[in-house]
């Protein structure tokens, strides 16, 4: 079976919650996706730290919008999820890219304007890792 696009994430949660939401991840794309679309959903990560690295393949290049809507239902779902698990949306490869605009979900603002003081106390001029890291105003 040939998959197109792989959705990966690594958010960090409580051990309460570390198998729940691959399994409530899997039950969300089984509701909201024909069975047909084969999406594959696994999880692995570090049990000891609450790190969950969870991949999930999305089948086909060639039609994007559907690609485009399964990665906005399923990071929604997952953001969500570790928000109200109390997790972090990032465990251990940073925020990047993509995540600096879920950053609030497990981040006060005191904490989010401490780590922007910080970045800008080594980088004023905003050249280093642009638009990572911190969600920008």
């Amino acid at each position: 079976m040939q998959h197109g696009y792989s959705l990966m994430y690594d958010v960090s949660l409580d051990i309460n919650n570390y198998y729940e939401c691959v399994a409530k991840t899997k039950e969300f794309i089984s509701q909201n996706f024909s069975k047909d679309c084969q999406i594959v959903t696994t999880g692995f990560g570090h049990v000891g730290d609450g790190n969950l690295h969870m991949t999930i393949s999305v089948p086909g290049y060639d039609d994007e919008e559907f690609s485009k809507k399964a990665y906005e239902l399923v990071n929604t779902f997952i953001m969500e999820f570790t928000r109200d698990s109390k997790g972090s949306v990032s465990a251990e490869h940073g925020i990047g890219y993509m995540k600096p605009k879920y950053l609030s979900y497990s981040k006060s603002p005191e904490m989010i304007n401490a780590m922007k003081l910080v970045k800008n106390a080594f980088d004023p001029n905003g050249i280093m890792n642009p638009y990572k890291v911190l969600p920008y105003d």
